[in-house]
C-alpha cells in the first residue's frame, strides 16, 4: 500500500479523492477481475468527487504499467477510460450547460470563478499555496 501513500502524501487534509485514488491502485495492482472493476469505480468516483481528479491520471498510469504485466495494464487501461468517461459526466453536463467544467461555482472567497483548463491546473495549486501558509 505504499503507492497509496505516496498519493495521498502529496494532498492536505482529509481529502476523498485522496482515498479514492489509493483504493484504484491498490485494486488494479490486483490479479482478479473483481478487483478490476473495484479500481474502475473508485476512479470513477474519484473523477466525480473532484474536478483535477484527471491531475493523477499519469501517477496512476505509471504506477499500473510498472507494477502489473502487460496485457492487465491494457486491459485496465481500457477499463480507466469507461470509468473516466462515467465519473465526469456531470463536468461534462457543466461544461456543456454553463460552458464551465465546474460549473460557474464561485470559490470561497466569492472573487471570481476558475475556468476551463486553469481553473483545473489553478484549483489544486492555490490548495497547496494555502496549505503551505499554514
Amino acid at each position: 500500500m505504499r503507492c497509496g501513500t505516496a498519493l495521498r502524501a502529496r494532498r492536505s487534509g482529509n481529502s476523498p479523492i485522496a482515498s479514492f485514488l489509493a483504493i484504484c491502485v491498490y485494486f488494479a495492482l490486483g490479479e482478479g477481475t473483481v478487483e478490476a472493476v473495484l479500481a474502475r469505480l473508485s476512479l470513477a468516483l474519484a473523477f466525480g468527487t473532484k474536478a483535477y481528479a484527471p491531475l493523477d491520471l499519469p501517477l496512476i498510469a505509471l504506477i499500473v504499467a510498472l507494477g502489473t504485466s502487460r496485457s492487465r495494464a491494457i486491459r485496465l487501461a481500457a477499463i480507466g477510460a469507461v470509468a473516466v468517461v462515467v465519473g465526469s459526466t456531470w463536468n461534462f453536463v457543466n461544461l456543456v450547460k454553463t460552458g464551465s467544467y465546474e460549473g460557474h461555482v464561485p470559490n470561497e472567497d466569492a472573487f471570481y470563478s476558475l475556468h476551463g483548463f486553469f481553473g483545473l491546473v489553478a484549483i489544486p495549486a492555490r490548495r497547496s499555496r494555502e496549505a503551505q501558509d499554514r
